[in-house]
């Protein structure tokens, strides 16, 4: 009798091709150590008794129609061959060129596969100490690969059938592609990143090990003196766990200040990452994460601001640690304006001042309200708004909703904090608004807030939490940062 055994993550399509048949168990690593006491030494079984067949194929993804980086396997990969917690055999597929052929005595075992560790950069459990909980560890100084594993949890072998097996290899690591830190004090003499907590190792057994780890990259001062970069290309095992820590730590003569912003936002292997990051002024610190994931992960887009005080833990200004409250690209005051600063509750250019901070050293913070509004007229789903569906449908209506006749350009949706504070001057803006031919700001109204990838509904009128996705009657409602001299 003939079983197939088949484990097909993220659907794969790199077939390994065989190598010779005289590939057989004579040839391969037993192991020592035995909880199986009839079971005895593996290569003696094997030799004298065994004499059922176990064939091994790897497979790699499927690649996506119009994907231009198509999966492929991550070599050497490392077979283990477990019977209960004692390794039966463990062998190298070393390239596409090779194929596993065992001969083993009839019984259940179980596959634990492993690509992209080779020798040079792990230590690898031996095969005569080998074990699932073993653990597959990052020699000092070395760098992850292309992880990939698969673990198929029970094969049948019988006496004298074979049983070909498919091994479909599933990604690990995410990849961390560059980070880039903005508007950086020029007095800055370092800056670094760090993201926590990772795990730091597997299992012979496939498994994630080793949690609460970090990795830090340093950042270089790039020509224009202010900006600082890094392209690590460094792949890293995911979050081990929830929420995820990202630190900016920023060094000049007075000492070293770190920023630090606890993501809600779940990483997760097979994600291309990139970092952004802009320091809106001498004591508060901006980031944006944004995921690119291959085809068959989709899209995703964070953004987090981390808040002054040293910590930026939620409660901190500029991060609440609510739902939604995250700082957007604009909030930095970029589209700068030249005269006087309009003074809060007034009108600029038919759009109303909600907040006007003075700055540190010199100049004035405004934080505008569009005199118009957008009814969505089409739900999405969190899911959809997750995999990035709505991204272009919200920017449409961002830029409908836009005044028309304003020289300010950097329109965007609301953080939950910021829509708070125009819930708190509702009705002043609503009368000065509607005086100057604007739209009203409706008590119960729910509005979208938040940023490509995680949109969410939101009522400040009912103080409830965000909800994940937005229905067809929320309305959107841009505001703009805007610095004054």
């Amino acid at each position: 009798m003939r079983t197939e055994n088949m484990n097909i993550v993220d659907r794969i399509r790199t077939a390994v091709l065989p190598l010779a048949a005289g590939l057989v168990m004579a040839a391969a690593t037993s192991c020592e150590r035995q909880t199986d006491a009839a079971m005895g030494d593996a290569a003696g079984l094997a030799a004298a008794h065994g004499n059922a067949r176990l064939e091994v194929r790897t497979r790699a993804a499927a690649d996506q129609p119009g994907d231009a980086e198509a999966p492929a396997l991550s070599y050497p990969i490392q077979v283990y061959v477990f019977r209960g917690d004692a390794c039966a055999a463990l062998q190298n597929i070393g390239d596409a060129g090779q194929q596993l052929s065992l001969t083993l005595p009839e019984g259940q075992y179980q596959l634990a596969a492993i690509g992209g560790a080779s020798a040079t950069d792990y230590v690898l459990p031996a095969a005569g100490e080998a074990t699932p909980a073993s653990i597959v560890a990052l020699r000092e100084g070395h760098s992850h690969h292309d992880l990939q594993t698969c673990l198929i949890n029970s094969v049948a072998l019988e006496d004298g059938q074979t049983n070909t097996v498919t091994l479909g290899m599933e990604r690990r690591v995410m990849l961390l592609r560059s980070v880039t830190i903005g508007r950086v004090p020029s007095a800055a003499t370092a800056v670094s990143v760090s993201v926590s907590p990772l795990y730091g190792a597997l299992t012979a057994g496939a498994a994630l090990a080793d949690g609460g780890q970090a990795y830090t990259i340093a950042l270089e001062r790039q020509s224009d003196g202010r900006t600082w970069t890094a392209a690590p290309e460094a792949y890293l095992l995911p979050p081990s766990a929830q929420p995820v820590t990202v630190s900016v730590s920023i060094t000049t003569a007075e000492g070293t200040r770190t920023y630090t912003y606890a993501s809600q936002d779940e990483l997760e292997a097979g994600w291309r990452i990139t970092l952004s990051g802009t320091c809106t002024d001498d004591v508060d610190v901006e980031l944006t994460g944004t995921i690119t994931a291959p085809a068959w992960k989709g899209e995703r887009t964070i953004t987090f601001g981390v808040g002054s005080g040293g910590s930026g833990q939620p409660g901190q200004p500029g991060n609440s640690g609510q739902p939604g409250d995250s700082e957007q690209p604009g909030d930095s005051g970029d589209s700068g304006q030249s005269g006087e600063a309009p003074a809060e509750g007034a009108l600029y250019e038919h759009c109303y001042v909600v907040s006007a901070t003075t700055l540190a050293g010199s100049g004035t913070r405004c934080l505008l309200l569009s005199p118009k509004a957008a009814t969505t007229g089409m739900s999405y789903s969190a899911a959809q708004v997750a995999a990035g569906l709505a991204d272009t449908f919200v920017a449409g209506l961002i830029a409908t909703a836009a005044p028309d006749d304003t020289s300010v350009t950097s329109w965007r949706l609301p953080t939950r904090a910021e829509l708070d504070q125009i819930q708190a001057v509702r009705a002043a803006a609503t009368t000065a608004l509607e005086a100057d031919g604007g739209t009203k700001i409706g008590l119960y109204d729910s509005y979208v807030i938040g940023s490509p990838g995680a949109w969410q509904g939101y009522s400040p009128g009912m103080g409830t939490d965000p909800a994940a996705g937005f229905l067809d009657n929320d309305k959107v409602r841009p505001v703009a940062t805007v610095d004054f001299p």
